[in-house]
């Protein structure tokens, strides 16, 4: 159980950072956010042959992390569209390529609740 929470947090730690570099201006697109998102979201799923699922992560930890991502994005974006900032405001919204990963491990009935 505290394994399964600390790697969602640890997800979560870590995309917020990778993105607040592109948001700072530190690294000129969003292609290393998703590239780690992608990477990430394989610890979701452990998979046997044939791509079979054989265990997955428990889908409350998977939505958990997407909403609160998708609170820390949407707080950004309002404040860059408070102040006027356009170039932010581009930039922030490039960050949902970043979730779509999340999606892959997640059944689509509990996608639907994200």
């Amino acid at each position: 159980m505290w394994c399964r929470y600390r790697l969602a947090f640890s997800f979560l730690l870590k995309s917020d950072q990778a993105y607040t570099l592109v948001l700072e201006g530190v690294v000129q697109n969003e292609s290393h956010t998703v590239q780690l998102a992608k990477l990430l979201s394989t610890c979701f799923v452990v998979r046997g042959s044939q791509l079979s699922i054989l265990r997955r992560l428990p889908s409350q930890y998977i939505v958990q992390v997407q909403t609160n991502l998708l609170s820390w994005i949407i707080k950004r974006i309002a404040g860059y569209q408070k102040n006027n900032n356009k170039k932010g405001l581009k930039s922030a919204i490039t960050f949902f390529r970043a979730l779509i990963p999340l999606l892959n491990a997640v059944p689509s009935a509990e996608a639907l609740k994200v």
